[in-house]
């Protein structure tokens, strides 16, 4: 089971822009496309990154960031509830 991402509560996440959500939203329909094409059955991998270097980010970066992280795991615990056999 994946672990909870704990992100700084120190640093400000603004709203995410909405076209950035949407092209964010677009090229991750497109990568799910791709991939029952080729009938990938994979688990997705896990979110790796640093949270310390959220703080190095502009604003809407790391709200993009943090979106596209937390998607990871909606989608590894998704998988996993799908697939309780797999560990």
């Amino acid at each position: 089971m994946i672990p909870d991402l704990e992100f700084p509560e120190d640093i400000d996440y603004p709203e995410l822009d909405p076209k950035k959500k949407a092209e964010i939203d677009e090229l991750h329909e497109r990568i799910l496309v791709m991939q029952a094409r080729r009938h990938d059955q994979q688990r997705p991998p896990e979110p790796k990154f640093k949270m310390e270097a959220l703080r190095r980010l502009p604003p809407q970066e790391r709200s993009a960031v943090r979106y596209v992280l937390e998607m990871q795991v909606r989608e590894c615990r998704e998988w996993d509830e799908a697939h309780p056999d797999h560990y």
